[in-house]
């Protein structure tokens, strides 16, 4: 696992970080819309995602819509939920965020080839996703786990607004069954969204992301200083953390779902004990 600042790509690739209002340090409030959808699902060893394509279709362009139409400061969908067809409409629409504004989509399963092919048709935006593990999988019928950001930013020379698309995938299988744990592709990047200038930042971790043994964190109190040594953006500078968690469930009260809950409630709460300033935004879809 490994943490990665997304401004340093958006230099490299001749773009100012963004100013996503959600992150900026001051007392103003922000409109945030959660979609918590209730769909049946189908998965095999080579995909998961919603049964009823169509159903799902409308489902995520309504929200979509309304996102639009209000103009939230943050939108956030679940694991595995959002179909990549809608996805490339909203980018082959122009359907995106405006300035300042994120969306945290949580995208069904691709996989390698899949991604690949969409990237290479969708050139309009700009792209942002560890492309040695997608080319080192192009021949796998496995799949990616994948989060979506989506959010404009600037060119540095001309100031123009570019659309980007930072895609992350899931570092660590769920536990109690070992269905995804043989069929998913590991991923190895979190990205840390800050501004442009000096603002929070922003991780998500997906499902059992947090599970990850890279981690390094106990759920307690632990007896002396925190080994960060694997957060290193988190170690090393006094930020206020947004933390995101987005997970998919088979049910609203699932016991097993339920406990892995509040585990990672302990987990956050120590992680965010010894950060300062820290602000723990944890979003669960049940």
């Amino acid at each position: 696992m490994n943490f990665e600042l997304t401004n340093n790509i958006l230099n490299e690739k001749g773009l100012l970080g963004p100013t996503l209002e959600v992150l900026n340090l001051d007392a103003n409030l922000y409109s945030t819309l959660l979609f918590q959808p209730v769909n049946a699902i189908e998965y095999t060893d080579q995909y998961i995602r919603n049964a009823d394509r169509d159903l799902a279709s409308q489902k995520f362009n309504g929200f979509f819509d309304i996102s639009i139409e209000n103009n939230v400061e943050l939108a956030i969908t679940p694991e595995y939920s959002c179909p990549w067809s809608v996805m490339e409409e909203l980018i082959a629409e122009n359907r995106l965020p405006q300035e300042s504004k994120l969306w945290i989509v949580g995208c069904e399963s691709i996989q390698p080839q899949q991604l690949r092919d969409i990237i290479n048709h969708h050139d309009e935006i700009v792209w942002i996703y560890d492309e040695e593990m997608v080319q080192q999988n192009l021949n796998s019928n496995h799949f990616f786990d994948p989060v979506c950001y989506l959010f404009k930013t600037r060119e540095q020379e001309t100031n123009e607004l570019i659309s980007i698309a930072i895609v992350q995938f899931k570092t660590h299988f769920m536990g109690g069954t070992p269905w995804e744990r043989d069929n998913y592709i590991a991923g190895q990047s979190i990205y840390v969204l800050e501004n442009h200038n000096q603002s929070s930042r922003l991780v998500t971790f997906i499902c059992s992301d947090t599970l990850h043994p890279n981690l390094n964190i106990q759920a307690g109190l632990p007896q002396g200083p925190p080994d960060f040594i694997v957060f290193p953006y988190l170690r090393w500078h006094f930020f206020s953390f947004c933390v995101f968690s987005n997970k998919t469930s088979k049910s609203l009260l699932g016991g097993a779902f339920n406990v892995f809950k509040h585990f990672i409630h302990r987990i956050l709460s120590v992680f965010c004990l010894y950060l300062c300033f820290v602000f723990n935004f944890y979003f669960e879809f049940f």
